[in-house]
């Protein structure tokens, strides 16, 4: 079995679309099926890691030095879908998770409606994104807010200074 017949199969097994496919990794419908027909055989890291992820499988399955993963290789992808054999660690996906839990009960201890929650929750995962620059900018945006009385609310919970 060659690679564009094992992404196929792992795609069918799934039950996925070429275009769910496409969509997870980025690509156009075109590019899965050139994957799947050979047309292009050699995939460059930066799309076999994302291609395994959404197939959930790994790598080395695909290029074919890997067994067919198997019920509990199935399990371990579902629970920790970042989970890349080799690159990304269990223990290091566990202990983000905590971090993330950790977060939201500090969240939970500020704000009493679920909503506001969520919405600090988003902000603050969205910041790890941003650079030096892009923090400071936020910053700037976020004085700017808290001067209009319409987001300042006296009735709405803010967070303690």
């Amino acid at each position: 079995m060659n690679i564009g017949e094992r992404i196929k199969n792992r795609r069918l097994e799934l039950g996925l679309s070429v275009d769910e496919v496409a969509e997870k990794i980025g690509k156009n419908r075109a590019t899965v099926y050139r994957y799947e027909s050979r047309e292009i055989e050699n995939l460059p890291t930066s799309v076999l890691e994302p291609l395994a992820k959404a197939l959930q499988t790994t790598p080395a399955f695909l290029i074919g030095w890997d067994r067919e993963p198997d019920e509990i290789d199935k399990k371990v992808l579902e629970l920790y879908p970042d989970f890349v054999p080799g690159k990304v660690f269990i223990s290091d996906i566990v202990d983000a998770r905590q971090k993330e839990e950790q977060l939201k009960n500090y969240l939970s201890s500020i704000y009493s409606d679920k909503e506001m929650i969520e919405d600090a929750y988003e902000i603050n995962m969205n910041m790890q994104l941003y650079n030096k620059d892009g923090l400071k900018k936020l910053r700037e945006r976020a004085e700017e807010i808290s001067e209009l009385s319409k987001y300042t609310d006296k009735d709405d919970e803010t967070p303690p200074t």
